[in-house]
């Protein structure tokens, strides 16, 4: 069953704050997120993340080699594994 409007709008703004919430705390605590769609390498990527790698977030083509090339040598060898 779908939602009406009024439960639809109520969900969207939960979400919304939600978001918003995980923003700051990312920004508060200097930590950030990615995900990855697995056997590709298209990467979504928190404003947190885009600030601690130093890179553009208008840049299309933010990839996971991206990731790795800005990565501790040691982080990297863990995820190679």
């Amino acid at each position: 069953m779908l939602p009406d409007g009024d439960e639809r709008k109520r969900a969207e703004a939960k979400l919304r704050q939600s978001e918003a919430f995980l923003a700051d705390a990312q920004r508060l605590s200097r930590t950030g997120n990615f995900s990855m769609i697995l056997g590709t390498e298209r990467i979504t990527w928190s404003a947190e993340t885009y600030r601690i790698l130093y890179v553009d977030p208008r840049d299309p083509e933010v990839t996971f080699s991206t990731v790795l090339s800005r990565s501790h040598p040691d982080s990297v060898q863990m995820v190679s594994m």
